[in-house]
């Protein structure tokens, strides 16, 4: 009888402590609750962000309704 010990190394390398995972979802919650328009990835929105609020969060709400719902 032999023992398939590669289910076992993948369940194991992937079950580890949830802090890694915790941390990564605080920073998400963060990036996306205290944006920085000083260091943008798309400089048209940080622009837009920065000089009309309302029509940046009209704009996010709109495509988070169409693309993420």
């Amino acid at each position: 009888m032999t023992i398939d010990h590669s289910l076992y190394t993948i369940h194991h390398a992937h079950h580890h402590s949830p802090s890694p995972f915790t941390q990564v979802l605080l920073s998400i919650c963060s990036l996306l609750t205290d944006a920085n328009p000083d260091d943008p990835l798309v400089p048209e929105i940080a622009q837009l962000y920065k000089n009309n609020r309302t029509q940046h969060d009209a704009t996010a709400r709109e495509w988070t309704a169409k693309y993420a719902m």
